[in-house]
């Protein structure tokens, strides 16, 4: 009945943004989790609180966590931490989440934070980083052009305008945009042609084609 004791909000992120459902210490996946306030040597065991659930005692099932909880502050925080809140009405409530809507989509969110804050997220960011949604990013358009095309260290608000980061980099061939350069570099091996010749002569340099015709040519 050993009982692995982490961080909730580490589990929640683990579990709800990146989809992973082992146990962070031992590897082991969990179909289910117990979320409780005990902390220290006196936090019950996984079978103790399985009785103690079974047995009545009030427990509260959050479905997109498959967990149960055991104290009210505890589940608002995670509901928190889950629920599609609108951020800017939250901030405008002055971080009241009771006065924020929530929505079931996240199509209609971006839909409301287009309409009504004439505001949108990243969509790189929202399918590469592995944050709540809450700690995404939010631009206008004009913003979001100097987001993609410079990074963010002109636009104060950002989660990431003290970090390293350049802009999206993108395919000069198909003129798409990808998360980092690893993304790019993957796309290019894939899509695109490169000189295996040249790649010899000068290790560590990048040069590519659009296809194998124009490689042809190059060889020509």
């Amino acid at each position: 009945s050993y009982t692995s004791q982490v961080c909730t909000t580490c589990v929640v992120r683990m579990r709800f943004v990146q989809k992973d459902l082992k146990c962070c210490i031992c590897k082991q996946e969990n179909t289910t989790i117990y979320c409780t306030k005990a902390l220290g040597s006196y936090t019950p065991g996984f079978v103790a609180l399985e009785a103690r659930r079974q047995s009545g005692h009030l427990m509260t099932y959050h479905d997109l966590l498959d967990a149960w909880v055991d104290d009210d502050v505890l589940l608002a925080s995670l509901t928190k931490l889950t629920a599609l809140h609108c951020p800017e009405c939250t901030k405008e409530a002055g971080g009241d989440d009771h006065e924020s809507p929530i929505f079931h989509s996240l199509a209609a969110l971006r839909r409301h934070l287009r309409e009504i804050h004439r505001q949108q997220f990243c969509d790189l960011c929202l399918k590469h980083r592995q944050v709540f949604l809450g700690e995404q990013s939010r631009y206008t358009s004009k913003e979001l052009e100097i987001h993609l095309t410079k990074g963010d260290t002109s636009i104060s608000h950002s989660a990431l305008c003290d970090t390293n980061f350049k802009g999206h980099p993108m395919c000069r061939f198909c003129r798409k945009r990808f998360y980092d350069d690893s993304e790019l570099y993957t796309h290019m091996e894939r899509q695109h042609e490169h000189c295996h010749i040249c790649r010899q002569r000068s290790a560590g340099s990048y040069t590519y084609y659009k296809d194998y015709h124009d490689l042809h040519r190059h060889f020509t």
